[in-house]
């Protein structure tokens, strides 16, 4: 089989040039897909709190360093890359929280 063969079936097998491959042909994974996908799943879940932790540790260290009456003694461009970085900080934290009740929710529902 030369590519083009190849392509053919990989299309064919796939559902059609718009199917979605790895899965059934009405577009739902297959059971080798949706279980490879709970398992990512399951080790995100298992480090979203260390990653929660850091993304914490690290806003309270900007959140520190923009009480610090010297920062503004500084000059303008630090403060604002400081502020930036905080408040970058501030996002991650909120949406790792948020995709640890999106991952709670899902192994709720697995069972």
């Amino acid at each position: 089989d030369g590519p083009p063969r190849a392509r053919a079936r990989a299309v064919r097998d796939c559902g059609g040039a718009g199917g979605v491959c790895g899965g059934d042909r009405d577009g739902r994974p297959s059971d080798g897909v949706e279980r490879r996908r709970r398992g990512e799943e399951q080790r995100e879940l298992e480090g979203i709190e260390d990653a929660i932790l850091l993304a914490e540790a690290e806003k309270d260290e900007l959140a520190a360093r923009l009480a610090d009456p010297s920062l503004y003694a500084a000059s303008p461009e630090e403060v604002a890359r400081v502020t930036a970085a905080f408040h970058d900080a501030e996002a991650r934290v909120e949406a790792l929280y948020t995709r640890w009740a999106e991952l709670e929710e899902i192994r709720s529902a697995v069972g």
